[in-house]
């Protein structure tokens, strides 16, 4: 008896470990991974990069600001949508505007929308990355107006 216990045990052990290394692989997680601390401390807007914010109804929108190079702000978006049959009728371009302090600024780069699962970048130039920002969207389904605020 205790050698299927310890049996079982092996085997759950194992299991679980196999499980761990899964997820870790997926979400991209490494306990071996070392940080660079000369390029975290000096990157601009650190706290905005990888910060998601989201937007329900009958279109979900998330953004998620990438990055900032070259006086471009890099930001993915994902919309999804099981309710709207024609997301093709919307042009991020001229319906997404960012905002810091008294600018609004187009984007220049958006990706096509269509069917109901689309992702791609947005791209704002703008000369320094602020610290704060929002970025609104408006007329893209309900709720007509969104707004994803930095930080």
């Amino acid at each position: 008896m205790r050698k299927k216990q310890r049996s079982i045990f092996l085997t759950a052990l194992l299991t679980g470990l196999l499980v761990a290394i899964s997820f870790s692989s997926i979400y991209g997680w490494s306990p071996w991974k070392k940080k660079d601390s000369t390029n975290e401390s000096s990157q601009e807007g650190k706290g905005i990069f990888g910060v998601t914010k989201h937007s329900n109804g009958n279109t979900t929108v998330d953004l998620t600001p990438l990055s900032y190079e070259d006086g471009k702000l890099i930001v993915k978006i994902s919309v999804n949508t099981h309710n709207v049959d024609d997301l093709d009728k919307y042009n991020l371009k001229e319906i997404t505007k960012l905002e810091t302090g008294s600018r609004a600024i187009k984007p220049v780069s958006t990706p096509s929308l269509g069917g109901h699962h689309n992702s791609g970048k947005i791209v704002f130039e703008v000369d320094v990355l602020p610290e704060k920002f929002s970025i609104g969207i408006t007329g893209l389904d309900s709720p007509d107006k969104r707004e994803f605020s930095w930080p």
